[in-house]
């Protein structure tokens, strides 16, 4: 019925208007694509005698060179505005530029870009197009997840305020992606299989699909798998995050009483070396003169990456031999300084510490 109604409304007013493809709308010609309400004919006389488009009608016959009257030409540099905005959106959101920075490029773009004064304020991008690109690039990601099988990999981390973050990524055929990433009030057993299902129904994907779940050690994510993901995920098996696993075992060795030397030498070092740049450029020269190929200052490790005081050791390990000589000719009366040099004396120099810093590889194995 409705396309016979648009069918009747081009023959009243043949050049006048066209219909869009799909054929769900009215379109004037002379006024760049407008569409008029094609169900009342009032609608029509009134759009057909308004000041505007009388306007238009006589622009046209101006310029009749310009093919305003060619809907094709009109709606594809529409089109083309549309798409450029869209990439502009897509391309600082990939790139993880904010839109209050970006709007600093627009003087540039409107200049050298044919579509580039189609490119709105920051406000536009954040409140209109982002949450399309976003949605677009979300119903992408679902159409390549459907119906395959997949592997569900969760990780908590905090962001820069100290929220918690729970990150949801789905993975197939060693393509990986990020479906959610949800703030948690409160990250434990049940809050974790609730975001986990919840995530996996919104991006479509049947929870018999699921063929892996993988998460660190920690005890709230062995007794979420436990208690529910596995009920409801009958075909997953839990994969647990080697790394963590490795830093785990590589704290026994941290906290272990016997290794205390060692954890003193390795913080002493960080400490020595942090905020020192004079130091560090004489240290490098120093392992120069001795003969050390590539010369780089001692790693200091941090808490929250796993496995870097393992790295520190290792790295102590190899070049402990030059660290007394070092000190010795920095002349420092600093307390670090004087306690690095007693640990290496050679006459008090402890027999644990010596195996403990010869192989650190056979200890992280």
């Amino acid at each position: 019925m409705a396309a016979q109604l648009l069918q009747a409304r081009l023959s009243q007013y043949p050049g006048v208007f066209w219909v869009e493809q799909g054929g769900k709308k009215l379109l004037c010609k002379v006024c760049h694509n407008r569409p008029v309400d094609y169900t009342r004919v009032k609608s029509i006389k009134t759009h057909i005698e308004c000041a505007k488009h009388n306007e238009n009608v006589r622009k046209s016959a101006a310029r009749p060179g310009r093919a305003l009257l060619q809907p094709g030409i009109n709606f594809t540099a529409h089109q083309a505005r549309e798409e450029v905005v869209r990439d502009w959106t897509a391309a600082i959101a990939e790139a993880d530029i904010p839109p209050y920075r970006a709007e600093k490029l627009l003087p540039f773009l409107r200049k050298h870009l044919k579509y580039g004064g189609s490119i709105p304020h920051e406000e536009s991008v954040r409140r209109r197009h982002l949450p399309q690109v976003y949605d677009e690039h979300i119903e992408a990601v679902r159409a390549k997840l459907r119906g395959k099988k997949v592997a569900v990999v969760v990780d908590e981390t905090t962001d820069r305020r100290d929220n918690s973050v729970l990150n949801v990524v789905v993975g197939f055929e060693g393509q990986y992606y990020l479906i959610d990433c949800v703030f948690m009030e409160k990250c434990n057993s049940v809050t974790l299989a609730q975001t986990v299902m919840r995530s996996l129904v919104t991006a479509g994907i049947d929870f018999n699909d699921v063929y892996a779940f993988v998460s660190d050690n920690a005890p709230y994510c062995l007794k979420s798998y436990n208690d529910t993901i596995k009920n409801v995920m009958p075909n997953s098996l839990h994969v647990r995050c080697l790394a963590h696993i490795m830093n785990l075992v590589g704290e026994v060795w941290h906290h272990w009483d016997d290794f205390s030397e060692v954890s003193t030498l390795v913080n002493l070092m960080k400490t020595l070396f942090t905020k020192q740049p004079a130091r560090k450029k004489r240290y490098k020269q120093f392992l120069q003169n001795q003969g050390v190929d590539s010369p780089c200052i001692p790693p200091a490790p941090v808490q929250s990456r796993w496995n870097t005081w393992l790295e520190a050791v290792q790295y102590h390990s190899e070049h402990m031999v030059h660290y007394r000589q070092f000190f010795i000719e920095e002349e420092s009366d600093a307390q670090g300084v004087r306690r690095i040099i007693n640990i290496l004396d050679p006459e008090h120099f402890d027999k644990l510490l010596l195996y403990a810093l010869s192989s650190p590889s056979h200890h992280q194995s």
